[in-house]
């Protein structure tokens, strides 16, 4: 009971809120459309806006940003080329506007330690760190949208099936904001905690190098550097297994990624049904908006006289 009135308090409030903020705006956004902003197509648009205002910035950033999404699109390359050889915008004002917060953070982080400067190595690491669990959450928190189930299941099935399409999309949120520089980073949380136990120790805090140690190895327990590095620590003076003890957020990470592992597989294994039964009713997917960052180098980007929109 308690449990239902919570929810029934949370409808409540999300209810006041949409009044308040949304008004009469529609929630279930047409496929196209958001398909449209998950590869940041309007950024196509604005670009060629832009250089036919003369704000070449602002047009060599949205060519820049559109193409974090899009790698490979040859046209916009020649655009981004043609304005910084052609018109001379200068590259340090061409700027992600779709970057989020600890995308700067992990690049200081990773450039401070490249440089053995391992105090604001663990600042922004730090900052980082808070930032993408913030980013994570935001992303999940878009699956939570409507959803048009296609059909009229009975109280239990309707709640099941709704909370088993928002944890399919959820699952997919790590992998979004994984897009590193163009790089794929299917370990970029745990890296926080790889670069933090190795600058703590640098900084002579050994207490917090072994709980960012033990914070990696919760996700990868095998890792034969980590490992030897936990063997390292152990032969320091004062520092017993004790404490090894991840961090509480690294661990809170882990318990719920595992458990949203296990019960999608579970549905997997068990959720099988003879042909034309159905087990999940298909609706407009709810897309969180891309978060990815790219570093578009133009050194092959091929010539071209001026901007074009696709």
């Amino acid at each position: 009971m308690k449990l239902w009135e919570k929810m029934i308090k949370k409808t409540l409030c999300l209810l006041k809120c949409k009044k308040d903020i949304l008004k009469n705006r529609a929630e279930i956004v047409d496929r196209k459309v958001a398909d449209d902003f998950d590869t940041l197509k309007p950024y196509d648009y604005l670009q060629l806006c832009y250089f036919k205002t003369n704000d070449n910035i602002k047009a060599a950033s949205c060519a820049y940003t559109f193409l974090t999404m899009n790698l490979n699109h040859t046209i916009m390359k020649e655009n981004l080329r043609f304005f910084i050889n052609e018109l001379k915008v200068d590259p340090n004002y061409v700027i992600n506007l779709e970057a989020k917060p600890y995308v700067e953070f992990y690049i200081r982080g990773s450039e401070s330690y490249k440089k053995k400067d391992y105090d604001r190595t663990t600042t922004n690491m730090e900052l980082s760190l808070v930032e993408y669990l913030q980013a994570e959450e935001e992303c999940r928190a878009h699956c939570e949208g409507p959803f048009d189930q296609g059909w009229f299941p009975d109280f239990i099935s309707s709640i099941s099936n709704h909370y088993t399409f928002t944890l399919r999309c959820k699952r997919k949120c790590a992998n979004k904001l994984g897009n590193l520089n163009g790089e794929k980073h299917d370990d970029l949380l745990p890296s926080h905690y790889h670069y933090l136990q190795f600058a703590y120790f640098k900084m002579g805090n050994i207490e917090k190098a072994c709980q960012a140690a033990a914070s990696y190895l919760l996700f990868f327990p095998n890792d034969e550097t980590m490992n030897e590095n936990k063997i390292y620590y152990m032969t320091l003076g004062n520092v017993h297994e004790g404490m090894f003890v991840p961090r509480t957020e690294a661990v809170n990470y882990y318990e719920r990624d595992q458990g949203e592992k296990a019960l999608l597989q579970f549905i997997e294994d068990n959720f099988q049904f003879d042909e034309g039964e159905i087990l999940e009713a298909t609706g407009p997917a709810v897309i969180p908006i891309g978060t990815d960052l790219a570093v578009i180098s133009t050194d092959n980007i091929g010539d071209n006289e001026i901007p074009h929109s696709t």
